[in-house]
């Protein structure tokens, strides 16, 4: 899901698939919870400027602890509930391990052209390294002749 405002800066296909209005369960939110615990957190900065960052991290601790014990107060959630949510969460993200079957496809596709073209300029390679040898050859012979040549001449 993409926040509200973020949404319509995309293309319209990408706003019907993530926009919150579309997506079941998002009710009546922007997206953007997690944007107002941070902005609360703003409130902290003057009173957590002069002093060391064990003292700052103490601060946002303690706020977002009460933050927390408030939500679970408000939502009747305990401590095993987000233990669940994280089982739930691991479960689903482990069956998302294997690409899905087009991906794989593409993949494979992808892979078998890197092979052909390492073979291809692998032949290449070869072809190129005995021409260079003929070559230097050829320039052997060649100085060899033409030093025969100059002791002709004299």
């Amino acid at each position: 899901m993409v926040c509200a405002f973020h949404g319509h800066t995309h293309n319209q296909q990408c706003q019907i698939d993530w926009h919150p209005m579309y997506i079941e369960g998002t009710g009546h939110t922007e997206g953007e919870g997690c944007e107002h615990v941070f902005s609360s957190l703003n409130e902290l900065a003057c009173s957590t400027c002069h002093t060391t960052p064990f003292h700052q991290h103490q601060t946002i601790d303690q706020t977002l602890t009460a933050e927390l014990s408030s939500l679970k107060g408000v939502l009747n959630l305990t401590h095993a509930d987000f233990v669940h949510f994280h089982e739930v969460e691991c479960s689903y993200l482990d069956g998302l391990k294997e690409p899905p079957v087009k991906d794989h496809v593409s993949i494979q596709y992808v892979q078998a052209l890197d092979q052909v073209v390492n073979c291809h300029f692998q032949e290449m390679h070869i072809a190129i390294n005995q021409a260079q040898i003929q070559v230097d050859g050829a320039y052997s012979k060649l100085q060899n002749a033409e030093a025969m040549a100059s002791c002709l001449e004299i």
